[in-house]
């Protein structure tokens, strides 16, 4: 269990904890989570009396989190706790716009940085991948490919052959 003094718990008091690959958490991590949010405290490691605390816990999954609860994978009493509100938004390669419009955004905020300018800096043919590719990891993928990119960049047009082996392997075969 997170230490109150030191841990994620103590920050997220009065605030938000965010916790990402909900699906991934263990049986004993979801079950901790549960009694804390049913007792609205949590016992310090190597403390003696359990601190009140108050956050909002807001989990986010790639997996439908029902079909867990139901093969007995997720903790269904924590799944219904925490699932008074749930939102269901689709892979990114089922939102071409909005892929689009992240790659302008993290284009502008990442090579303007490295560069002081943020007019495109991609070659035609590195354009074309990036706005066919289904981007299969997500949001995280396309930042994580940009973030990349920007380490790289000279002051050039960024060429197709300049994208990391897992990609170009991608686009060769495309």
């Amino acid at each position: 269990a997170p230490s109150l003094k030191h841990g994620i718990l103590s920050m997220a008091n009065h605030g938000t904890l965010f916790i990402q690959g909900a699906e991934l958490m263990s049986p004993s991590m979801q079950e901790y989570f549960l009694q804390v949010l049913q007792k609205n405290s949590v016992l310090p490691k190597g403390g003696a009396e359990e601190i009140p605390v108050n956050f909002r816990l807001i989990l986010s999954s790639g997996a439908d989190l029902y079909e867990q609860v139901r093969s007995h994978a997720f903790n269904g009493e924590l799944f219904f706790s925490l699932c008074v509100a749930a939102l269901e938004i689709p892979p990114l390669k089922n939102r071409p716009q909005d892929a689009a419009a992240y790659m302008d955004f993290l284009q502008k905020s990442l090579f303007s940085r490295v560069s002081g300018q943020s007019e495109d800096v991609f070659s035609p043919a590195l354009r074309s991948f990036l706005e066919t590719y289904s981007w299969p990891g997500n949001a995280a993928e396309l930042q994580n490919l940009f973030q990349y990119l920007s380490c790289i960049y000279d002051n050039s047009p960024l060429e197709l052959e300049q994208l990391p082996p897992y990609l170009l392997r991608q686009a060769v075969l495309d």
